[in-house]
């Protein structure tokens, strides 16, 4: 599957967040680091992102996901 994603690539990554008043709608920028995982059952076909401060590996779907030209 191509995602047409690349390793590198700067994208914005759209989520939801608990907060103590329900979901809240969130963005952040990430790098690629995985546009298509592959090698892990759990997450097969989703995007693996870096995000900045964040430690754990963050999983995505494409749908989450907006290139930044």
């Amino acid at each position: 599957m191509n995602s047409g994603l690349q390793v590198g690539q700067e994208v914005r990554h759209f989520f939801n967040r608990w907060t103590p008043d329900g979901w809240e709608p969130g963005e952040e920028r990430a790098i690629v680091v995985d546009p298509c995982v592959q090698n892990d059952p759990v997450y097969a076909g989703d995007v693996e992102l870096k995000v900045d401060g964040v430690l754990n590996r963050v999983f995505t779907s494409l749908r989450n996901i907006q290139p930044i030209i």
